[in-house]
């Protein structure tokens, strides 16, 4: 869905696109679809293309009844690694053999 929905007139947003393709909406009872954001400022990007969303999914669907929620994940689990350091530390959970590797090469994140 998300890929439609960034052919449309979302797509000049990369913040909404990303919140949107991270995870997957939730269909709640009474045609309700929810989204989650990582954080607030995402949240409030989604809300300020709300009615965009809201309209598109609308008229692709062929339902007026949709209603368009949101809501900022808590679980930090999901969160993705944006930092160099976070995303090594990331790398290590699958091989911890690379800080070895970091520490006989000398080797920095800056």
């Amino acid at each position: 869905m998300a890929e439609r929905i960034k052919d449309s007139e979302v797509e000049g947003s990369s913040i909404v696109y990303s919140a949107m393709i991270t995870r997957a909406p939730i269909l709640k009872d009474h045609f309700q679809v929810e989204f989650s954001a990582d954080n607030r400022s995402q949240a409030e990007e989604l809300m300020d293309r709300r009615t965009e969303i809201h309209d598109y999914l609308r008229k692709s669907l062929n339902n007026g009844g949709i209603e368009v929620k949101f809501r900022v994940e808590k679980d930090q689990k999901k969160r993705k690694a944006y930092t160099d350091e976070e995303k090594f530390k990331k790398m290590l959970e699958s091989n911890p053999t690379l800080l070895r590797l970091k520490n006989e090469l000398s080797l920095d994140f800056i």
